[in-house]
């Protein structure tokens, strides 16, 4: 099973999403109609479980003008919330305008370079206060 992410640089975003979930390429090429794709999944398929991501090239995107109608989440390790959010901005996510009062929610609203949202969740905070 992958989740598919329509983008213009599909190697762009592999980089960007492997770094974010310490992932690895899994394929990368040029599909039969001339649409490049990269394919990334756990580093090491033997002992780590999750799902693979697949970012295809789409030539005409349309301008991303409401919220994505599917985002991911991505878990904070336990106590490490800021750090985990400090650490996805360095490799080059930017703060989701979305007009949330972060200091208020369990969650911080991230883009990825693509301008893709996603949230990095609080582990510490109890699952009955998440969206």
């Amino acid at each position: 099973m992958a989740t598919t992410i329509d983008c213009a640089d599909p190697a762009r975003l592999a980089h960007f999403w492997s770094a974010v979930l310490g992932y690895s390429t899994v394929q990368s090429g040029t599909s039969t109609d001339g649409t490049a794709f990269v394919e990334i999944g756990p580093a090491d398929w033997d002992t780590a479980r999750g799902p693979a991501v697949l970012f295809e090239q789409v030539h005409s995107l349309p301008e991303k003008t409401a919220k994505n109608r599917v985002h991911l989440d991505v878990e904070a390790p336990p106590g490490r919330f800021r750090i985990e959010v400090d650490r996805v901005l360095s490799l080059g996510a930017a703060h989701a305008d979305i007009g949330q009062h972060e200091a208020d929610l369990p969650w911080t609203v991230l883009t990825d370079p693509e301008g893709n949202e996603f949230c990095i969740l609080n582990r510490d905070v109890p699952t009955t206060m998440r969206g």
